[in-house]
């Protein structure tokens, strides 16, 4: 399988994001270069993606331990740092003081010295092709099989109007859209800010016009939404909000998708990434998988213990197959 090599956020870009979330206040030196990093608290234990025993025993232990992710939690996928995997925790000149526990997010599958390390489920980035045109170069370039379901989604959803957000005022916007994406999380593993339209609000005011929202609308109600960085070379999907019963009907994740790569194409860019979870599906439009790893420090025996418990007893990765629906080249 052909090997991606993910396209960065730009460093500006990710640095205004960063400034702007709640709990980014954090600058660690790692072998010499100053990363923002951010304090994270893990969500309660209704999710499917960690264990919901593992999640129940951090929370009643270390709910009150000062945890510190490079990045931010509610900005992944973005920017990844490159650790040295002969240095371990030396490589961390300073070090924050009370901080029990750091994790960061790499690519690849190579094993750090000192740490406990899993792996994630892989980032989707559909490379976009030069001969891609329009929309309709796209589709053409599928094998009959998944073009006629691609084409089943945007019939499955004839109804349902797209609507431009990003020129609405955040009055307008972040209030349903911050309702949808909780209903969508609620029952997902995360660690993002109680506060979703204040996350919303931040990555609006942090982005400006490089961040775009689709709105969908059914029988004149906010059924879902999409929103989306456009960077230089690259289009990155961000959150996602949906009526479950309404999408279901109308294939509306799919929709999503497709219009991303749509607007993509007509954007002229290189890359879309789609970021992780329903990889199956992703890969049915023609994303392929990126591999990528989350890597655990502490000072703390114990920490250590415990996470390295959770690595080799409890850690499954939803089980997928990578679908191949691009007719092969000539």
């Amino acid at each position: 399988m052909k090997q991606l090599k993910p396209i960065f956020l730009t460093k500006i870009l990710h640095e205004k994001l960063l400034k702007n979330l709640p709990g980014s206040e954090y600058n660690l030196k790692i072998n010499h270069i100053s990363e923002l990093c951010s304090n994270v608290s893990i969500s309660r234990p209704t999710g499917k993606y960690v264990s919901k025993i593992f999640l129940l025993l951090v929370n009643s232990i270390f709910h009150k331990m000062n945890w510190i992710v490079a990045g931010h939690n509610a900005a992944p996928g973005f920017r990844f740092l490159k650790l040295d995997s002969q240095l371990g925790m030396d490589q961390f000149i300073n070090w924050p003081l009370g901080c029990k526990l750091m994790a960061f997010n790499i690519l690849g599958e190579e094993r750090v010295k000192e740490s406990v390390q899993v792996k994630a489920e892989p980032l989707m980035i559909l490379e976009l092709r030069k001969e891609w045109l329009s929309f309709s170069d796209y589709l053409n370039s599928m094998s009959t099989k998944y073009r006629t379901q691609a084409k089943r989604v945007l019939k499955a959803s004839y109804d349902v109007e797209l609507i431009e957000c990003s020129s609405m005022s955040s009055s307008e916007w972040i209030p349903w859209a911050s309702v949808l994406l909780s209903k969508t999380l609620k029952k997902k593993t995360v660690s993002l800010p109680l506060d979703l339209e204040k996350l919303l609000a931040a990555y609006s005011k942090s982005l400006g016009n490089s961040f775009k929202i689709f709105g969908y609308k059914k029988n004149n109600s906010w059924i879902g939404f999409i929103t989306f960085i456009v960077d230089e070379e690259s289009v990155f999907a961000v959150h996602l909000g949906l009526e479950a019963k309404v999408s279901h009907e109308t294939k509306l994740y799919q929709r999503c998708m497709l219009d991303l790569v749509k607007y993509s194409i007509s954007a002229n860019k290189r890359q879309l990434n789609l970021g992780r979870t329903a990889t199956e599906i992703k890969s049915s439009i023609g994303a392929l998988p990126v591999s990528n790893s989350y890597v655990f420090f502490s000072h703390s025996f114990f920490i250590n213990i415990i996470f390295r418990f959770y690595a080799k007893y409890f850690h499954k990765l939803p089980s997928y197959k990578i679908r191949s629906p691009f007719k092969e080249k000539v």
